[in-house]
């Protein structure tokens, strides 16, 4: 009965569908982030990244680990910071609660994200 971390926007939603909120609203703030970095591909891409996060007490969304394969790397060496610039700059969540005691608790969660991507000319 516990809440997960959220993001006003999320709120309103049933219980079960705001976790899905909020990963995506994150995944669209990094999506973002990718495109205006303009990265630029060496080989062709078509392959997920797991980015996993945590959600501190104070509601502050972090990088705790990357799994990039080596052939992403290659073809987007950027990426990795890139990606860690842009979890940097997630807006503040409302943290998870553990209900029971109301007090807020630092979680973790994973998330996937597709990159697709054409080698430049």
């Amino acid at each position: 009965n516990d809440q997960s971390p959220n993001y006003p926007e999320c709120e309103a939603l049933e219980k079960i569908k705001q976790m899905e909120c909020f990963q995506s609203l994150i995944s669209e703030q990094l999506m973002m982030s990718i495109s205006e970095a303009n990265l630029v591909a060496n080989a062709p891409i078509e392959a997920s990244v797991v980015l996993r996060l945590k959600v501190d007490k104070k509601g502050i969304v972090r990088l705790v680990d990357l799994e990039v394969s080596s052939s992403v790397s290659e073809a987007l060496p950027n990426l990795e910071t890139t990606l860690e610039k842009a979890v940097a700059k997630l807006p503040q969540a409302l943290p998870a609660t553990k209900t029971n005691v109301g007090v807020y608790v630092a979680t973790q969660f994973t998330l996937p994200i597709q990159i697709s991507a054409q080698a430049s000319e």
